[in-house]
């Protein structure tokens, strides 16, 4: 997979926001988990999800790896991870830091996504690498 060109960039406190593969895939890169960085993000998610064409697959990479995931940081990543289009159909890769607790974590995270699930058209998967998840989304480019 060749590298991805981004088409456009969004730099928040503690967020980074790019559209990359001519703005069909979202990737999101979380590096706080400060309140402010947290609600923003909610927000720009809730404006993104609400603004999806529904002809378009959802695609999207959450990177968590550049924080300190703790099961108290999960629970605040949580309702912005689960927000996504319903109805739509898609690929969500969530990318997490490498160590002991998400490791041990890893394993529940991917059943909770693929069995609680609001939106059962979106696939996802769990990841310790950006890349792999980003080469996994992107398949759903193609169908």
């Amino acid at each position: 997979m060749q590298n991805p060109i981004i088409v456009s960039t969004r730099q928040e406190p503690g967020l980074l926001v790019e559209w990359v593969y001519h703005g069909q895939i979202l990737i999101y890169t979380i590096n706080s988990l400060e309140d402010i960085t947290i609600n923003r993000w909610a927000e720009i998610a809730t404006e993104i999800v609400d603004d999806w064409r529904a002809d378009n697959p959802y695609l999207c990479v959450c990177d968590l790896s550049n924080i300190d995931l703790t099961p108290e940081g999960w629970q605040q990543l949580e309702m912005v991870v689960y927000n996504t289009p319903e109805g739509l159909e898609g690929r969500y890769g969530l990318v997490l830091p490498r160590n002991v607790y998400t490791h041990i974590i890893r394993q529940f995270i991917k059943g909770e996504l693929r069995e609680d699930q609001i939106n059962t058209f979106i696939e996802r998967e769990v990841f310790y690498n950006r890349r792999e998840a980003l080469v996994w989304v992107a398949k759903g480019l193609h169908g």
